[in-house]
Order: C-alpha cells, then structure tokens, then sequence
C-alpha cells in the first residue's frame, strides 16, 4: 500500500511537471468553469443580492475549493483565525479555505465605511489595499477559467491555459483571500467591540450598583437612596440606559431625555405610602387608598420597569458573544427598553412634578367617588369594557367644569393646552368658559326642581349628570329621582346640557390622541383591577 501511494504521488508530479491535467482534476476544473458561466451579474459586478445570485455565487467558491483540492494546492497559512472571536469562529472553525459569500462581496464593493448604531467607522487603508489585490487575484482566474471554456467551444483543447497557470493563479487567489480575511474580519471584530461599547458600559455600571446593594434587603433600600455617592452611581447607570435606549430602541421613540429623577420620585412615592401605612394602619379611607393608589401604581411599574432591565443586563453579560453589535437587532434588549421608556415616559408626565401628581390623585378620588354613584362603572372599569371609553372624557370634563379650579385642572391643561387662555379672567377660552357657566345655571335650575331629602339639591342634580353621563341616552334611569311632571322639564335641559358635554368630551381626546391614550392607560391601571398590572417574568431573550 505505501508503495502504491509513493507510485501515485510520483505520477501526480511527473503529470504536473509536463503540464498534463488528472481526469479528477480536469473534471473539476470543468465543473469550475461550468460554475462562473453561471454567474449572475449587475452591469460589470457580481449580483448577490438575490437569493439565485448568492447561490450561484456560492457554487463558484465551491467550485474553486474544490478544484484546489483535486490540483493538490495546500491553502494558504491560516493561523490567524485562532485570534478570531467566538462568533468568527463558527464561521472559520479551522484552516481550512472556508470560502464565504459575503467576504468576496466586501471585497468587490471596497467601500471602507461602515455604520452601526449610528456611529461611522472606517476600515484601514490596509484592508482596503488586500481588497484591491484580491480582486485582482479573482479577475485573473475568472480570466484563465474564460481561456478555458473558449477553448472548449472551438474544440481547441491545445489553447487551454496549462496546468501551472491555472495552480498559479488559484494559489495566488487563495493567498489574497487569506490576507483580506484576515484584515478585514479582524477590523469587524475590533468594529463590533466599539458598537457593544454602549451595553458594556450599562453592565459594568450595574455591577457597580450591585456591589453597592451587597447586604441590603429590600427595606433598606431607601437608606441607601439617600446615600449621595449611591444616588450618582444610579444616575449614571440610568444615564447610560437613555443613551442605549436612543440606539437601540426602534419600537418606540428612542427617547435619550428620561432622568433619574423619575426613578427617584417613584421611590419617595413608595417610601412616603409605606410610612403612611405603617403609622396610620387603621385610619386609611378608602378615598386616600384610592389616591395613594393612583400615584403608587405608577411609581412600582417605574420601579418594575428599572428592575427588569438591571435583570437583563445581568444575565445577557453572561452571554455576550450572543449580542448582535447592531444593538437594535437584539429582540430582547429592545422589548425592555421599550417597557423601560413607555413606564419611565409616563413617570415622567404623571410622577415626577408633584402637581400633576397632585391632580392625579383627585381626578381618580373624583372617579371612585362616581363608582359609588353609578356602580356599572365599576365593572366598566374591572372588565375594561369598550364602553369605558366614551364614558370617561364625559366624566373628566364633568368633574373640571364642576370646579375649574381644582387640582385637576392641572391634568385638564396639558390634555387640551388650545382651550387656555392666560390673559382671561378665569383663564378659560371664551366657549370653554361658556360651557362652565351653562354647567353652573343647569345645577341651579336642576336644584330648584330637586324634591325635599336628606341630599343637598346641588348634590342630587350632580349624581343625575353622572349617572346620566355613565348610562348614556337611551336610560330613563338617571331621572327617576324627580316626579313624572318634573321629569318633563328637567330631562330636555339635561339632554341638552349633555349634546355640548360630548363635544368636549370628543374634543379632549382628539387634541393630541397619544397623550390622551397614555392618560387613559393611567387611569385603567389605577382603578381596574390588581391583575391588569405588568408581569415581567417573561423567557429571557437576548
């Protein structure tokens, strides 16, 4: 046997030496030849955009690894590959030629800037000169391969290029290929370290953090917030969260402008409920539960929100040759960044300035109250019924225009800016001032009709608009409380009264529809039921 090998091997030579092809090594570089011809181009440059072109383009390498394996051509050293990172490593596992798609394309196109996450960088002069040469290593093959298939159609087998010139220019193909992979890979890898910067610095700023919780329980967190070093640390991490969230974020706004001072808010809104709770047990009303509970909803889907992304940054640093550097293409990152800014957006309307807050808190005091009142918006409310919704800006501005001048007004104000008027008396457009006088003279006259009870008369005809703005038109229900010849004249003026309000009701959700829609979210959330919460436990996904 190894004499049989000796004998072939001294053959191979000795054809070599005069230039003759092996009937393997003509049959591929047939089926090499056969490959080019199928090519696809655009113009005078190989198409590999389309899933034919990749393919055929594909083949050709194939082909070219195939024909320097039958002609005996050693690759060319690839040692380099061993400083690869991981991900680059699947893609070159060993020495071997490994020819890819998306190397040639590189090559061909010689463009040396490259965008990720927004930020430019540039490949080497270096890499672009190897480029350079190995298309010119391509071009001479391709050119030796036409040689070859001309010669075959004239049947003129003397024309074809010699077996040495063809070893020549695959074994000077193979030697450009190495130094241009070699360059270029080692620069996208260099690129795509830079481009993970944004979540590396997030993760070493929370393992900062973590160090600094080590042996604190949860109850003393808040001392730890009033830790002034603590507090800077906390804010830079959330600093680089909004800066990750401007790159990465490409379901939502990708806001950069979310501090930490909503984070903050949300922990003194936390700290002040559960010191209120435990000095107060028994004193608790159930209208101060219901605005405590307003505000408090909001400060533990903040704090939610911040805790689930520290969680993911903790275990995606254990796997981070998984990030994709172009960071908006990791699925996972992006579905908490987008809970993160949605939460911290939020936060960021309804928590952070106290006023707002403040008139939060009323507007749901107001909106349990009318529960009492009209117990079908109750369930409206648990069952999150379509209904609710053309309900609620009925009540909303039932309760403004009842006192134009409460804490409300405040979250009235942001809703619908363009019906403020400064220089004006009561700081009110002309119509909206209008339709708080015609609320004013209803009471009155709805007073004067009201029968003789316990109840104030303002305090009847209130409970007839609400029960009327809750069940619509098409009750008779609201009015039961006056006498059939009372009804006459009360109903027409109520009905009326109630065309206007949905004017402004309309009016109060269409001015700016997303502000409306998170309001809305608000308000839901404080009122509906305890289930409707977020629940951030989903499978963990990079």
């Amino acid at each position: 046997n190894f004499r049989q090998a000796t004998a072939s091997a001294m053959l191979r030579r000795i054809r070599a030496s005069r230039g003759a092809f092996g009937s393997s090594e003509n049959a591929a570089v047939e089926r090499l030849v056969t490959a080019q011809r199928q090519l696809h181009w655009d113009g005078d440059r190989i198409e590999v955009k389309t899933e034919a072109g990749y393919a055929a383009c594909g083949a050709m390498l194939g082909g070219i690894d195939m024909a320097s394996r039958a002609l005996g051509i050693e690759p060319a050293p690839r040692d380099y590959r061993s400083s690869f990172s991981a991900n680059y490593k699947v893609l070159f596992p060993d020495r071997a030629r490994h020819y890819r798609v998306d190397v040639l394309e590189a090559s061909v196109d010689q463009d040396p800037v490259i965008w990720v996450n927004g930020d430019k960088f540039e490949l080497s002069a270096e890499a672009a000169g190897h480029a350079q040469r190995l298309q010119h290593a391509w071009n001479s093959l391709r050119l030796q391969l036409d040689r070859w298939h001309r010669s075959n159609e004239a049947n003129d087998f003397e024309a074809r290029p010699s077996r040495k010139i063809l070893v020549r220019a695959l074994v000077q193909l193979d030697q450009a290929w190495a130094d241009f992979e070699h360059k270029y890979i080692t620069e996208l890898i260099d690129i795509e370290a830079k481009a993970r910067r944004l979540i590396v610095q997030a993760i070493e700023q929370e393992q900062q953090l973590q160090l600094m919780e080590k042996g604190v329980e949860e109850a003393g967190w808040y001392g730890l917030l009033s830790s002034g070093h603590y507090r800077a640390e906390q804010r830079s991490f959330v600093g680089f969260i909004s800066r990750l969230n401007s790159v990465a974020n490409i379901s939502r706004k990708g806001r950069d402008d979310l501090t930490a001072d909503i984070l903050e808010s949300a922990f003194e809104v936390v700290h002040r409920c559960d010191t209120t709770e435990l000095s107060r047990p028994s004193r608790s009303s159930g209208s101060s539960q219901g605005s405590r509970k307003a505000s408090l909803v909001l400060a533990l889907d903040i704090i939610d929100s911040y805790k689930a992304i520290r969680r993911y940054l903790q275990r995606v640093s254990r796997c981070m040759e998984r990030v994709d550097p172009h960071l908006c293409n990791n699925a996972g990152l992006v579905a908490r960044l987008a809970d993160w800014e949605e939460s911290w957006e939020v936060g960021a309307r309804y928590v952070l300035p106290m006023a707002m807050r403040s008139a939060l808190c009323e507007l749901v005091e107001q909106l349990k109250a009318t529960q009492l009142v009209a117990p079908a918006l109750a369930s409206m409310f648990q069952d999150c019924d379509v209904e609710l919704f053309m309900v609620l800006p009925r009540l909303i501005m039932l309760s403004f225009v009842a006192e134009p001048a409460a804490q409300c007004r405040e979250v009235i104000t942001t809703l619908m800016p363009h019906r403020f008027k400064a220089s004006a008396p009561d700081g009110l457009c002309e119509k909206l001032s209008a339709f708080v006088q015609e609320f004013r003279s209803l009471v009155q006259a709805m007073s004067s009709l009201c029968p003789v009870s316990k109840q104030l008369p303002e305090a009847v005809a209130w409970e007839v608009l609400v029960k009327r703005a809750v069940a619509g038109n098409n009750s008779g229900a609201p009015y039961s409380v006056f006498s059939s010849g009372v009804q006459a004249t009360a109903r027409p003026a109520v009905e009326g009264f109630m065309r206007d309000l949905e004017f402004w009701s309309v009016d109060l959700q269409r001015h700016c529809p997303e502000d409306w829609n998170q309001f809305c979210s608000v308000i839901v959330d404080s009122l509906g039921c305890e289930d409707q919460r977020k629940l951030r436990t989903e499978r963990f996904q990079v």
